[in-house]
């Protein structure tokens, strides 16, 4: 007899998370990118994607180092009164996390692109800063909507990197 079983498809994740470990000394850091697709051009729900969010951030929080979360989540955080903005905070702030700038990442003007670390930790130094990376094709056609972030890491006591 042969059976057949159809196992449920299992949904896509609303967001994509690439991370490494740097030690260097005594001083060690989870770099975390995260990209998160806009939900309205993919059928994605906010709801879905903070309960993942806030899945992942419970891992983060047990981790005994310095972690930094960085990358395009496509949430418009600098809209003060935004509901996802506040309830992205607000995940944040549970988890002791804190987004370092407000500055706009994108070419629309909002933030979408963020920096995050543990609120306590000295591991981002200053505030980070953002540019037009200047990106085009061979045939010098401008592409890409966001702009640039850059940040410093302070990776011992004696000096950055």
């Amino acid at each position: 007899m042969v059976q057949h079983a159809t196992a449920r498809p299992r949904r896509r994740p609303h967001s994509l998370i690439l991370y490494c470990i740097i030690n260097i000394g005594k001083v060690t850091v989870k770099i975390s990118i995260t990209y998160r697709p806009p939900p309205k051009q993919n059928g994605f729900r906010n709801s879905i994607f903070f309960d993942e969010w806030s899945k992942y951030l419970d891992n983060i929080a047990i981790i005994p180092y310095d972690v930094i979360i960085t990358g395009d989540l496509n949430l418009r955080v600098d809209i003060k009164y935004n509901v996802e903005a506040l309830t992205f905070f607000s995940i944040l702030n549970s988890h002791g996390l804190t987004q370092h700038f407000n500055s706009a990442t994108h070419k629309g003007g909002h933030t979408l692109d963020l920096v995050i670390s543990r609120e306590l930790s000295p591991i981002i130094v200053g505030t980070p800063s953002v540019f037009d990376p200047c990106l085009s094709s061979n045939r010098g056609k401008s592409f890409g909507d966001h702009l640039a972030v850059q940040f410093i890491i302070n990776m011992d006591k004696s000096g950055c990197i």
